[in-house]
């Protein structure tokens, strides 16, 4: 019985309270250096989806503008830059979570084959970016025809 009154109290509401305010405290330190600000090497995410001749590449990138991206491709690799600035005048408000990274990114995404790179259509619209690239010409399966003799 005694036991139980022990950890009763030891688990009681001013541990967790105690708990608490240290979890608040480290995400709020944590929370303030630059490098947690950072877009992480995943980001933009991207889906990738392939038919017999083409490739089709997704990304959401809400925030950015169509004119601060770069898009690159060669072979099978799909280079993927830009920059999304932040909305907000961080002098004149604390920042409590970001969980949107802001500044430059860059992401190089390698495709199932090589494309052809004049064969290449990029569109952007509410915040998703839809890359469609032809597979190379190299690539594609070539009919064989059988002779007689």
């Amino acid at each position: 019985m005694l036991r139980y009154n022990l950890l009763d109290d030891l688990w009681g509401s001013e541990l967790l309270n105690q708990m608490h305010t240290l979890q608040e405290n480290l995400n709020r330190l944590f929370g303030s250096f630059p490098f947690f600000e950072s877009p992480s090497s995943s980001f933009p995410p991207v889906n990738i989806y392939t038919s017999e001749d083409k490739v089709l590449v997704t990304s959401e990138i809400p925030g950015v503008r169509p004119e601060d991206l770069n898009i690159t491709v060669k072979d099978d690799v799909l280079l993927l830059k830009g920059s999304r600035t932040d909305e907000l005048d961080k002098e004149n408000i604390q920042v409590h979570r970001r969980e949107r990274p802001c500044g430059d990114f860059s992401r190089s995404i390698k495709l199932p084959f090589r494309v052809n790179p004049e064969k290449v259509e990029a569109s952007y619209h509410n915040g998703v970016l839809r890359v469609e690239l032809s597979k190379h010409e190299a690539e594609q399966p070539r009919k064989i025809e059988v002779k007689t003799s």
